[in-house]
């Protein structure tokens, strides 16, 4: 499959600095076949960055606590045990994660719960996009602004 994504460049960075620059990235997020589609949309764009996945905050926390490597985290806000804002939350409250950047994710675009979002440590709140080519943007994207 070819790449149809108008993202090329963000602030002077373009997509072969990142590609020699590698990175680990935490996926958050109990649907399965959203963590699919970040993967893929990951693979297509050829980057090289490592890849963690949790299916709650909970497990993150976990995951956390052996791996203190600084990273950014992608939580989905609807999840068992832990939403999202609760896991921001507990990030934050840890002196040892508070160099992680995180992204919220949501199938909602309420301008509360960017608000929200935001004041429990996010560094940006998205909406999930609904067909796959906008997987393929939103992550080109959150490379090109965090990596």
């Amino acid at each position: 499959m070819r790449l149809n994504c108008s993202v090329s460049s963000y602030r002077g960075r373009t997509l072969e600095n990142i590609l020699a620059d590698p990175k680990s990235i935490y996926i958050v997020d109990d649907d399965e076949d959203d963590i699919f589609l970040i993967r893929q949309a990951i693979s297509e764009l050829k980057l090289d960055v490592a890849v963690f996945q949790a299916s709650n905050g909970r497990d993150l926390l976990d995951i956390l606590d052996k791996n203190k490597q600084n990273a950014l985290i992608l939580i989905d806000m609807n999840m068992p045990i832990m939403n999202g804002i609760e896991t921001l939350n507990a990030i934050y409250a840890d002196p040892d994660f508070q160099h992680f950047r995180s992204i919220l994710v949501s199938t909602s675009d309420a301008e509360k719960l960017r608000e929200l979002a935001l004041r429990s440590g996010a560094s940006e709140f998205l909406s999930k996009p609904v067909y796959y080519q906008g997987y393929i943007k939103m992550v080109a994207e959150i490379f090109f602004k965090y990596f």
